[in-house]
C-alpha cells in the first residue's frame, strides 16, 4: 500500500525511496520545520502467517526508535520523531540527499588504502558513540553507510540493533545481520555480542574497499564457514592486475577480523588510532599508495558524478590532526603543510649554495 500524499504527523508523504521486508521509506516534508525528511513506516501486516508476528515487529520497530533518539552523532543518522497515525508506526529521520556506499563500491574500482583507513577511521569514531551508549549496531554493511552529496557519512537502519542493558528481543537461536559482514560469533548459538562484533564488520568493509569484494564469497554455508574458519587472501585486484596488500595494513586487516573478538580492538576510538597511525605512515611516503592509486587517491574520487565532493570531504572532515595510541601523542600533518615545509626546505638549501658559490 503506498502511502503518497499523506499526512502522518506533521509530515507530508511525497514519494517512496526504500522498501524493505518490513518497512518502507518515504521522502517527505516536515510542515513545521519545513525540511525534507525520510520517513520509515512500519508495513501492516497481511492476514497471513506474518500477523502472528506483528507485535514483534512492532516492538522492534518501537526499540529502533528508541535507541536511535539516544545517539548524538555527525556520523549517524539523526531521528527526528516517532508515532502512531491511521494504524501505521512511523519514524520520522533526516533526509540524506546521496547514496549508500554500497552503490560506490558496486560501480567503482577499490579504493586506494589512504582513503579507505580515513572512511573506517571516521565510521569507528561514530560506532563508539553508539557503543558507548550500550547499543550494538549489528548490521554494518556498505548498504547502511550513506554519502551525502556533500560527502558526510552517516550510519543508518538500526533495525537489528541491540541495547546491551537490557532484554535481548531476538531468539537465542536467531541468527542476525548480512552474512558476509558478520562477526564468526554471530554464527555461534548463544554467544553474546559485543562492540566488537561491529569492529569486524567494519575490517570487512575495509577489505571490501580494498580489494573489490567481501573476503569470504559464495554460497551461504561456505560464507559461513569462511568466517568462522579461514583466512582471507590480502590481494587486490585491479584492472586484472594482482597486488598484495601492504605488510602493515593486512596486520591491521588480521587484528579486525580475527576470529577471538578479544583480539580485536576494544573499542572504535581505538581502530579510529590505529587507522590514524597507519595513515602518518602513508603519509611519510608509502610507496603502496602511489602504485596503486594511479590518481585515484581522495582528490580522484571527487572526479566521479556520484559523490562529486567526496574527496574534499575525506581531507577537509576526516583529516585528524592528532590522536592518541596507548598514552602517545600522534600528530597529522596536512597536504598544505607538507608543501609549505619542502618549500622551506628548498629556499634554506639554495641559500646554502648561494652562499657557498659566493664565498669561493
Amino acid at each position: 500500500m503506498l502511502l503518497t500524499g499523506k499526512i502522518l504527523g506533521h509530515c507530508h508523504i511525497q514519494s517512496l525511496i526504500g522498501e524493505g521486508s518490513s518497512a518502507q521509506v518515504y521522502k517527505g516534508m516536515h510542515q513545521t520545520l519545513g525540511i525534507p525528511v525520510a520517513v520509515k513506516i512500519l508495513k501492516v501486516a497481511p492476514q497471513d502467517s506474518m500477523a502472528s508476528h506483528l507485535a514483534t515487529y512492532r516492538d522492534r520497530f518501537r526499540r529502533e526508535a528508541q535507541l536511535a533518539a539516544r545517539l548524538s552523532h555527525e556520523g549517524i543518522v539523526r531521528v527526528l520523531d516517532f508515532g502512531e497515525e491511521m494504524g501505521f508506526l512511523y519514524l520520522v529521520m533526516e533526509f540524506i540527499d546521496g547514496y549508500t556506499l554500497y552503490e560506490y563500491l558496486r560501480n567503482n574500482d577499490p579504493m586506494g588504502e589512504e582513503i579507505s583507513l580515513k572512511v573506517i577511521s571516521y565510521l569507528a569514531t561514530a560506532l563508539h558513540a553508539a557503543h558507548v551508549q550500550n547499543i550494538v549496531h549489528r548490521d554494518i554493511k556498505p548498504a547502511n553507510i550513506l554519502i551525502t552529496r556533500d560527502g558526510w557519512l552517516k550510519i543508518s537502519d538500526l533495525g537489528l540493533a541491540k541495547d546491551l542493558t537490557a532484554r535481548d528481543m531476538t531468539n537465542a537461536d536467531t541468527m542476525l545481520g548480512t552474512p558476509y559482514y558478520m562477526a564468526p560469533e554471530c554464527f555461534i548459538p548463544g554467544r553474546d555480542l559485543g562492540p566488537t562484533a561491529d569492529l569486524y564488520s567494519l575490517g570487512v568493509i575495509l577489505y571490501q574497499m580494498l580489494t573489490g569484494t567481501p573476503p569470504f564469497m559464495g554460497s551461504l554455508n561456505q560464507v559461513i564457514s569462511g568466517h568462522l574458519h579461514s583466512e582471507p587472501s590480502y590481494v587486490a585486484t585491479q584492472q586484472g592486475t594482482k597486488t598484495p596488500l601492504p605488510e602493515p595494513t593486512v596486520r591491521l586487516l588480521k587484528t579486525l577480523l580475527a576470529k577471538d573478538p578479544a583480539v580485536r580492538p576494544k573499542t572504535g576510538r581505538e581502530l579510529s588510532d590505529l587507522c590514524n597511525i597507519r595513515l602518518q605512515t602513508i603519509r611519510n611516503g608509502g610507496a603502496y599508495v602511489k602504485a596503486m592509486n594511479s590518481g585515484r587517491d581522495a582528490t580522484g574520487l571527487a572526479d566521479s558524478s556520484t559523490f562529486q565532493r567526496l574527496g574534499h570531504f575525506m581531507e577537509k572532515n576526516l583529516g585528524s590532526r592528532s590522536s592518541e595510541y596507548q598514552g602517545h601523542r600522534v600528530t597529522h600533518t596536512t597536504g598544505v603543510e607538507r608543501i609549505l615545509i619542502w618549500a622551506l626546505a628548498i629556499v634554506f638549501l639554495g641559500g646554502c649554495l648561494i652562499a657557498y658559490f659566493s664565498s669561493r
